[in-house]
């Protein structure tokens, strides 16, 4: 089974992913799958114009910065205490789709939450899946990255 977003303009679809990577970045629905395009959802938090207000929408905003390589948004989100020292980017790794399966706190008074996804992706022409459930935290103010659990991958 794949997954997708289920949009109509769906990016693992392959006959649609260039027409799509053709458009001005403005023009895309948001590869994060939640239906807004770029510039209306993940956009502004990987710009720094604004915090995500939950831990899913930081969730969503790293799946959507790691399709695009925004390596210093991917460690400016990241907890401090467990966060790497440097991440390169991932050329090999095409992803394709972001599926949430669960969400356990996270909002915008809490302190703390946990967002169970599938990732699918394909790594240099192999398909494979993250099955995660990562962990979530406020830190001076905005929701960051403290560490995941990984689950076997589905596709397998």
């Amino acid at each position: 089974m794949w997954f997708c977003s289920g949009s109509s303009r769906c990016s693992c679809d392959a006959g649609l992913m260039k027409p799509l990577l053709s458009l001005p970045l403005s023009a895309q629905s948001c590869p994060c799958g939640d239906g807004r395009h770029y510039d209306e959802c993940c956009g502004p938090i990987i710009g720094g114009r604004r915090q995500a207000d939950t831990a899913e929408q930081l969730m969503r905003s790293r799946y959507t910065a790691y399709t695009k390589d925004e390596v210093d948004y991917l460690l400016h989100s990241w907890h401090p205490t467990t966060r790497p020292g440097s991440l390169g980017p991932t050329p090999q790794i095409v992803w394709q789709s972001l599926q949430i399966l669960d969400v356990f706190g996270g909002g915008s008074r809490d302190s703390s939450g946990r967002v169970h996804f599938i990732a699918a992706y394909d790594n240099n022409g192999v398909r494979s899946a993250l099955n995660e459930a990562s962990d979530f935290e406020r830190y001076e103010g905005r929701w960051v990255y403290v560490n995941g659990t990984q689950y076997p991958d589905p596709h397998q």
